[in-house]
């Protein structure tokens, strides 16, 4: 057994942390990994008001900073910097969440939560937002009157398009300036940053993932903070003559810069040579070509790509690629461009069928029936949204079994003696309700038949190709077949309610 604590997931050891961020209960989303003690603890993932979807699908500003001690020690007032620079703007959060309790965000109700809180517990209030522009993140703040390496942290995610307008865009991002510059000013920051979010899971930059990496320039963003510290290792003097588009100083002798009016144009040739400028100013062992050089292959990881899919899987495709971050999302799409399922080949021509030798052929399609009540029952626990097992929602239940990689997780004989025949059956059952299709009940399930006009389809052959690997997911998608053979159907004209409108 693993023990949970409120924020952190703590596990034996690395293997097997690992193990369960990577696999999952299939539809875990990525997590920091941190060696603590020996032991290793998961971060848990943001809870928040957007769907993954749209951090797969679109880019946000992604906002960091670590403070060394924690400003609630002081009260409500401690975080009221804080509270204020979030609700300046037109973005801010709508509500918070401690634990399990939902609140709508404003000063009185935080005291009260920071009054309920235990001093010896780190406190992580996630910030929501439901309304565009999406926004979301959290604040972990690590209490008073005991050791810590960090007294707050701060992960804030808000859409890059908010800042994309081209007559309020510098606007909005003064703000988040003030809000970096009014939570420095109230406390002595370790190391702070404000980039767009895909481009930054592409650098080398460690806190993406470990907020107790250390502190040093590793990238240049668009907002940078550099504390005492960091400024008085790197040289002050070297530091404050940073081209920089703005630069301040801070009161506990931090520095913080931009290289740029917007975090919008982070790509443009502008924004690249200023990146560059001041990486190669603040760094000895990088050139401003060097520096250059690698944000240009950044840009073209990050390059758009129209998509160019199989049209039977396109929408499948789609949902695989929503299971991807953003900054992996266009090489994907050019590799789905290349990519083509094999030729569905579970048929033969009527004129060559089989006769019916089950022992009793009513019976039979009684339990094909009864496997796919079963599969149908196992969706509804699994997968809620594909409960409803008809052809419109085979992609969901495609991409359920490419998430799930049941042939990596479960015992082959198992997946052969049950999975696999309430595939089939379910697969069998849409052609016979939807297609008009017949069933030819066979002892051997791989040879059973659902004959439409002169082609008789084979659906447990399918699913046992379906089941043998993760990428037979895609190789055998059930959606292929099911479109392949109505597609059929229509063009012999053997239906004549064809055809059907796919969602």
């Amino acid at each position: 057994m693993f023990k949970f604590e409120r924020n952190f997931g703590c596990f034996p050891n690395k293997e097997k942390a690992h193990k369960l961020t990577d696999i999952g209960l299939a539809t875990m989303r990525p997590r920091s990994l941190l060696e603590r003690d020996g032991k290793m603890w998961v971060e848990p993932p943001i809870r928040s008001a957007m769907r993954w979807e749209s951090l797969s699908r679109n880019d946000f500003l992604e906002l960091k900073l670590y403070l060394a001690t924690d400003p609630s020690a002081a009260g409500v007032e401690g975080i009221r910097p804080l509270l204020d620079g979030l609700q300046e703007g037109e973005c801010p959060p709508e509500k918070f969440r401690s634990g399990k309790k939902e609140s709508r965000l404003s000063i009185e109700a935080l005291a009260k939560c920071l009054e309920k809180r235990r001093p010896d517990r780190t406190l992580v209030i996630d910030f929501l937002r439901e309304s565009p522009p999406e926004m979301s993140g959290y604040v972990g703040l690590a209490g008073a009157g005991r050791e810590v390496r960090l007294g707050l942290t701060l992960t804030l995610k808000i859409a890059l398009s908010h800042f994309q307008d081209s007559r309020r865009g510098a606007e909005r991002s003064r703000t988040i300036a003030k809000l970096f510059a009014a939570l420095t000013r109230a406390d002595n920051p370790k190391y702070g940053l404000a980039h767009a979010s895909a481009d930054f899971s592409l650098g080398s930059d460690p806190h993406q993932s470990d907020p107790y990496a250390p502190y040093a320039i590793y990238e240049i963003y668009w907002l940078n903070v550099y504390g005492k510290e960091m400024v008085e290792s790197i040289g002050r003097e070297r530091v404050l003559s940073t081209p920089a588009d703005h630069l301040e100083q801070l009161p506990e002798g931090g520095v913080l810069f931009t290289t740029g009016p917007t975090p919008a144009d982070f790509s443009s040739d502008e924004a690249r040579r200023a990146q560059a400028r001041a990486l190669a100013h603040l760094r000895d062992d990088v050139t401003f070509e060097q520096a250059l050089a690698r944000l240009r292959e950044r840009d073209e990881i990050l390059r758009p790509v129209e998509p160019d899919w199989d049209p039977d899987i396109a929408d499948l495709i789609a949902l695989v690629l929503d299971d991807l971050p953003f900054a992996r999302r266009q090489p994907e799409i050019a590799r789905f461009n290349r990519y083509r399922p094999p030729p569905v080949t579970e048929w033969r021509p009527a004129a060559d069928g089989l006769p019916p030798d089950a022992p009793n052929p009513r019976a039979a399609i009684a339990e094909y029936q009864t496997y796919a009540e079963k599969f149908r029952a196992l969706l509804h626990r699994e997968a809620r949204e594909t409960a409803r097992a008809v052809p419109e929602v085979l992609p969901r239940i495609d991409h359920y079994f490419w998430q799930a990689n049941y042939p990596a997780t479960f015992n082959r004989a198992d997946i052969q003696s049950d999975l696999v025949p309430a595939i089939g059956a379910l697969l069998g059952e849409l052609l016979v309700e939807r297609l008009g299709g017949r069933w030819v009940p066979r002892r051997n399930l791989d040879e059973t038949e659902v004959v439409l006009g002169d082609r008789a389809w084979l659906p447990f052959l399918r699913a046992r190709h379906y089941m043998q690997s993760k990428q037979s997911v895609l190789d055998h998608s059930l959606t292929q077949f099911f479109r392949v053979a109505a597609r059929h159907a229509a063009d012999s004209r053997f239906n004549p309610h064809f055809p059907i409108a796919f969602e």
